[in-house]
Parts: C-alpha cells; structure tokens; sequence
C-alpha cells in the first residue's frame, strides 16, 4: 500500500510538471526587428521574413488608381509582386545606396543617382500598397509598440489599419494623413510609432501619399511580454520533467519488485 501511495504522488508530480511545460509562460521584454534585406531581389506577390523569432507576412496590392481616394474598396484579387531592395539583390538596385534599402512594388521602377552613377530601385507608389500582416505577432506577444521606419520620401506616406485582408481601411483608422511636416524646418517624418489597440490593428498597410514614392526601410516591434508558451520547450521545464519521469521509472521498478 505504501509503495502505491508513492507512486500515485510520483504520478502527481509528473503531471504538474507537464502542465506547467503547457502553460503560458511570463517572459521578459523584447525587440524584433524587420530589414527586409532577406529574401531579396524581385519576390512573389506575398513574401515572408523571419527573424527567426516570428514571421512576419506582407503583400503586395494593386489599387488600380490613387489608393487614398478609395481606401474601403477591397483589393484582394489586385496582387502585384513585391521587390526587396538591397544593395547586392542584382538590377536594376545595384547600386542604390544602402539608405534605400527595404521593400517596394516590383513594377514600380524609380531612378536615382549616387555621387554620379545612376541607378533604380522600386518604390512603393500612392496606386499600390504593401499590407503587413501582424496577427501571429499580435497574438503571441504583448506588443507596446511596432515603429515603421520609411526611406526616399519625396512628399508624404500614410498607414492604414484593417481587420480585412487586402482591404486599406477595412475596419481599422488611417494613422499617418500626411507625414511631411509642414512647419518648422519643412523636414519630412521617416518614422511613425504605433501602439495596437485592438484586433483591428493586425494587418498595417504602407502606401505613399500625392506625387510621392517611399520605401519600407525597416519594421520594430516592442514587447513586454510574450503570451504563449510556443512549440520549444525551455530547457529548465526539459529537466524537471526528465528528472520526475526519472524517478517515476525507477518507483515502479521498486514497485514491482516487491509486488
């Protein structure tokens, strides 16, 4: 009887480990970031980059005229292929300074020069947008803020929140009218920090504003904690439930040598 008790408290403990290994998880707070400087070069119509933390999926869209003048419309069967700008994703963005890379709209071929060498490289334009979708991110992860960070502004961009794919404003706000300021020294906004509210926030889209071109330089989320456990076991949780099945294993053995 006494050896049965054992066990049964054995088999308690085991439990009680497995389930703390399944049960979200308190953790520190964190930073990923987004280059887009991989995959590079001229991409499909949706593309995904990984940090190897989370994976963060954006798609290209087509509004066929000014994006602004109908941001409800849905867009979900206009794709247009996206095109990562780097400085070695071959042409035509060679070389394109550094400071232009991030991500665009494939057809949508702008020209520059650089201490007298030319060369192109694809923008995003105020026709096409490139939507971000968040959910997973937004899901897993207190997230307190998600800075967007915009390169080769001529006048203005605009971001737009959405519950609808393929939609501008599909449920969520516009968040950035007009980026240039248009006081003071006339400098233009390349950042705009966002902190989510609610679901409507999940899928973000980027588009230029009037007579403009931008590219996505870069994507940072901030958080304060992460909400689900994931698929990785910690390596402490590993110990503790080797070292109860362990012993488990071995009460048994006692258990049917004395039966």
């Amino acid at each position: 009887m006494k050896n049965i008790d054992i066990l049964k408290k054995s088999m308690a403990i085991a439990a009680l480990v497995l389930t703390g290994m399944a049960a979200p998880q308190a953790r520190a707070s964190g930073v990923i970031t987004y280059l887009f400087t991989s995959p590079s070069g001229l991409l499909g119509t949706s593309a995904t980059f990984n940090t190897g933390t989370q994976a963060l999926l954006a798609t290209g869209y087509n509004c066929g005229s000014l994006c602004a003048s109908s941001p409800n419309a849905s867009y979900s069967g206009s794709l247009t292929p996206l095109f990562d700008n780097t400085a070695t994703s071959g042409s035509p963005a060679t070389g394109a300074p550094a400071s232009s890379d991030g991500l665009g709209i494939a057809n949508n071929t702008i020209s520059g020069a650089q201490n007298g060498t030319g060369y192109s490289r694809q923008e995003i334009p105020n026709t096409e947008f490139i939507q971000l979708n968040f959910t997973t991110i937004l899901a897993n992860y207190t997230v307190t803020s998600i800075v967007f960070q915009m390169t080769d502004i001529v006048t203005s961009w605009s971001l737009y929140t959405s519950s609808t794919a393929g939609k501008l404003q599909g449920g969520g706000t516009q968040l950035v009218s007009d980026s240039k300021i248009v006081g003071g020294n006339g400098s233009i906004v390349t950042a705009y920090t966002l902190s989510p509210t609610s679901s409507s926030d999940d899928l973000i889209s980027v588009v230029a504003g009037t007579n403009c071109d931008v590219v996505l330089n870069s994507v940072t989320v901030n958080y304060s904690g992460i909400t689900t456990q994931g698929t990785v076991p910690e390596p402490a949780m590993l110990l503790l439930t080797g070292l109860a099945l362990l012993g488990l294993g071995g009460i048994i053995k006692k258990t049917r040598k004395n039966a």
